[in-house]
C-alpha cells in the first residue's frame, strides 16, 4: 500500500508553511531532488496487449484544479461507455483534494488511467497500491501547454502503453519530442448543467453592469495564464468610469503569494477590477460563467482551454488568444480570437523552462476592441454566445462517438 509516512508530507508542509521555503529552491533543482529521493518504479508482471475492464481511475478526482476537472470528465466518459470503475483519488497527496480514504484493491488484470502528467508519475505512485502497475494496460491522460513536452517526461512514459491528450496541439508536443507511443485525442467532453442560469446576487455583482471574467489558477503560472494582459485590455477598452467590471477569479492564491501580489499591484486602486479568491465547486463555477457577459483568456498557451470551453457551453462569448489547444474548438465565427506574435518562453515561476520554445503574446489593442464591441452591442454579444454554444456542442458530439466506441471494445478479464 501507499507509503504512510510520505502521505503526511503534503499536509505537514502546507500546515506549517514549509512549502514556501521549498519554493525558494529553483524549480529545476527541486525536480532533480524529487527524482533522486523518489526514483521511478519499474513495471511488474506482464503488460496487457490491449485495454480491458475494469478501469482503475487514478488522479485528483476531488480537486477543483483543472487536473481535477480532467479526471472527472475522463471518468464520466468511461462510465458512460459502461465500464466498471474503481476510483483511486490521490488529490490529497498534492494538497489539491479533500479525501484521504482507503483505496480499493488493484490486483488482477485491468486498465489503469493516470490522469496526471508523467513528471508526477514517480511521486503519485507512492500513494497508490503496489499492484497498480502489475498485469495492467496503462494509459496516461496528459496535458501540456508548449510545443514540445519536457525532456524529463520521456523516462516516465516508459510506464505507459498508450497516451490520451485533449487536443491536436498536445499530440504534436509529444510527437515533437520523438514519442512513438499510440496517441489518442480525447477532448474534455462535457455539457452545461440542466437549468443553468445567471445569478449575479451570488457574487455581489450589479445586474446592469457589463461583466467580463477571467478564470485562472495561479499554480498554473501567472506568465502563461496572463491575467495582467486582461487588465490592460479592460482599461484600454474602458478608460473612463463606465458601468463595466472585470472579475479575476484566481485559484490557489494562498499558495502563490508572490503572483497574487503582482496581480494586486497591477490592479492598483481601480474599483472596477475585482478579485474573487474563493474556491468554487463545480456548480458555482458554471454559475459564475453564466453570470458573466464575456469570458477573457489572453493566455500565452493552453493545452485545451477548459474555462473557455465551459463558457461556450454556457452560451457566453469568449475573447481568447488565437493560438494553441483552444483552436481545436474555436474559430473566428464562434469566438473573438485575438491575434498574437510568438515570443520566447519566459516564466519567472520556472514551471515552463524552455527558452528555445515559443508561446503567444496576444494583441492587447485587439482584445480591447473585442471587449468594447461586446459591451456596445448586446445583440451581437447574444448571437456570438449562441454560435459558440452550437459550435462546441457539435464539436463535442462528433468527438465523443468514436471515443465511446473504442472504450466499449475493451474486454473484461473473463472475456479475454
Amino acid at each position: 500500500m501507499a507509503n504512510k509516512a510520505l502521505s503526511l508530507i503534503p499536509q505537514l508542509w502546507f500546515k506549517f508553511g514549509l512549502v514556501r521555503l521549498w519554493r525558494l529552491v529553483p524549480r529545476p533543482l527541486r525536480r532533480r531532488i524529487v527524482a533522486r529521493i523518489i526514483p521511478l518504479p519499474k513495471r511488474a508482471g506482464r503488460r496487457l496487449a490491449a485495454p480491458q475492464a475494469p478501469v482503475l481511475m487514478c488522479g485528483f478526482l476531488s480537486s477543483p484544479l483543472g487536473l481535477g476537472w480532467s479526471a472527472r470528465l475522463t471518468r464520466g466518459l468511461v462510465e458512460e461507455a459502461g465500464m466498471p470503475i474503481r476510483d483511486f483519488d490521490i488529490g490529497h497527496a498534492f494538497a489539491t483534494g479533500e479525501r484521504d480514504a482507503a483505496l480499493p484493491d488493484a490486483t488482477g488484470p485491468a486498465t489503469v488511467l493516470f490522469t496526471f502528467n508523467p513528471g508526477q508519475f514517480g511521486y503519485a505512485l507512492q500513494f497508490l497500491p503496489a499492484d497498480i502497475l502489475r498485469d495492467k494496460y496503462i494509459i496516461g491522460y496528459c496535458v501540456w501547454e508548449l510545443e514540445q513536452i519536457p525532456e524529463n517526461w520521456l523516462a516516465p512514459l516508459s510506464l505507459v502503453d498508450e497516451i490520451w491528450v485533449p487536443t491536436h496541439f498536445v499530440r504534436r508536443a509529444f510527437e515533437n519530442a520523438g514519442v512513438t507511443l499510440p496517441i489518442r485525442i480525447v477532448p474534455h467532453i462535457m455539457q452545461a448543467p440542466a437549468g443553468l442560469a445567471a445569478d449575479r446576487a451570488r457574487f455581489g455583482w450589479p445586474e446592469d453592469a457589463f461583466v467580463a471574467t477571467v478564470v485562472a489558477s495561479l499554480r498554473s503560472s501567472l506568465a502563461r495564464k496572463n491575467p495582467l494582459a486582461a487588465i490592460d485590455a479592460f482599461r484600454l477598452a474602458f478608460p473612463r468610469q463606465e458601468n463595466a467590471l472585470l472579475i479575476l477569479k484566481l485559484g490557489d492564491s494562498h499558495l502563490e503569494a508572490e503572483a497574487l501580489a503582482k496581480v494586486r499591484a497591477h490592479i492598483g486602486d481601480d474599483p472596477r477590477i475585482r478579485l474573487l479568491l474563493d474556491t468554487l465547486d463545480d456548480d458555482d463555477m458554471w454559475t459564475l460563467l453564466a453570470s458573466s457577459d464575456a469570458i477573457v483568456s489572453l493566455h500565452r498557451a493552453e493545452g485545451f482551454g477548459l474555462v473557455p470551453a465551459q463558457a461556450m457551453l454556457a452560451g457566453r462569448p469568449v475573447i481568447a488568444t488565437g493560438w494553441s489547444g483552444n483552436l481545436d474548438f474555436m474559430s473566428d465565427d464562434t469566438a473573438c480570437l485575438v491575434p498574437a506574435k510568438m515570443i520566447p518562453v519566459s516564466d519567472p515561476s520556472e514551471l515552463y523552462v524552455a527558452p528555445d520554445l515559443h508561446w503567444a503574446e496576444p494583441d492587447i489593442a485587439q482584445a480591447a476592441a473585442h471587449l468594447r464591441r461586446l459591451h456596445d452591442d448586446p445583440a451581437e454579444r447574444e448571437a456570438l454566445g449562441q454560435r459558440a454554444r452550437a459550435g462546441i456542442e457539435t464539436y463535442f458530439r462528433e468527438a465523443k462517438a468514436p471515443v465511446l466506441a473504442a472504450i466499449r471494445q475493451w474486454k473484461s478479464a473473463e472475456e479475454s
